[in-house]
């Protein structure tokens, strides 16, 4: 057996998978309907910058992902046209309403 590569899953696998269901509430806290397990979501709010200064403010609850989708241009917008990649900032919220206002 493998344990998943998700540390938020937390179930090990077999040969022929597993399928976990889980809730993710505004609160911060999630739970494995299926076994029982509780697990912390942390909510970051970031800056990325360009080497012009230009910036770009976000809120993520994976933080290594949306960086990579930033450097890797993955989707188009002010961060993509303005090659805002450089991780400077970010800041762990236990909310994502705690994120969302202090993104604003």
């Amino acid at each position: 057996m493998r344990r998943s590569r998700t540390p938020s899953a937390m179930v090990s696998l077999g040969k022929k998978g597993l399928r976990v269901n889980y809730f993710v509430g505004l609160g911060g806290l999630s739970a494995c309907v299926e076994y029982g397990w509780t697990f912390e979501v942390m909510y970051y709010t970031y800056i990325v910058a360009s080497r012009s200064h230009n910036f770009y403010v976000g809120v993520t609850s994976k933080l290594e992902a949306r960086i990579r989708q930033h450097r890797e241009g993955d989707f188009d917008g002010y961060s993509k046209r303005y090659r805002c990649n450089r991780l400077v900032w970010f800041e762990r919220h236990s909310s994502v309403h705690m994120a969302f206002a202090r993104e604003k």
